[in-house]
């Protein structure tokens, strides 16, 4: 169950710097597509994190919504509850930006008792427990649903239409993100 933050950046030519100053970070970016002439299905909503000038160029740099997620630590306890229920309860407490309408019930309960855990890896214990899948969409709505329980039938990646271009099939280190907390306290002087 690996988690990855969808990301995007995008070049722009600003030789007659007309964009200049346009973005200066935490805008949203919102991209639609359809196989149609005009596009009005959202298929990715995120938000600049750099903007940076390249000669006469302008590079914009971003991630999706749900990375707001990987900032989130979760301290909470559950006994014996259904995990699509502790899911829900995790973005009432946690991530109210986001919703929860594609968020399927499981037969799974779980007791679990979190002290600062991350928010994904609380996620992941609930997928792994029951053997469900999650995600974010672009329109911040959850997902949460039984692995193998869902068939694409209308996407599909095909060479020379939509795959214009294939990287290094190597790990990508991009998007880890350290984080450490330290607790403690002063014990005899």
């Amino acid at each position: 169950l690996p988690i990855s933050i969808g990301n995007f950046f995008f070049l722009i030519d600003n030789s007659s710097e007309n964009y200049t100053n346009v973005w200066t970070g935490n805008e949203i970016i919102k991209i639609y597509i359809d196989y149609a002439t005009s596009a009005t299905t959202l298929r990715f909503r995120g938000r600049i994190e750099r903007v940076s000038y390249q000669d006469n160029d302008i590079r914009i740099v971003g991630r999706s919504e749900s990375a707001k997620l990987l900032n989130i630590t979760v301290t909470k306890a559950y006994t014996n509850v259904e995990t699509s229920v502790i899911l829900k309860d995790l973005l009432d407490n946690y991530a109210t930006t986001f919703t929860y309408t594609n968020v399927n019930a499981s037969t799974t309960n779980v007791t679990v008792n979190w002290y600062q855990k991350p928010f994904w890896d609380c996620v992941r214990e609930l997928c792994k427990a029951s053997g469900f899948e999650c995600y974010i969409d672009s329109t911040l709505d959850c997902h949460y649903f039984l692995s193998g329980s869902i068939t694409n039938t209308t996407e599909a990646i095909v060479h020379d239409q939509n795959l214009l271009k294939i990287g290094d099939f190597a790990y990508d280190q991009s998007l880890i993100k350290n984080r450490v907390i330290v607790y403690g306290g002063d014990i005899g002087g």
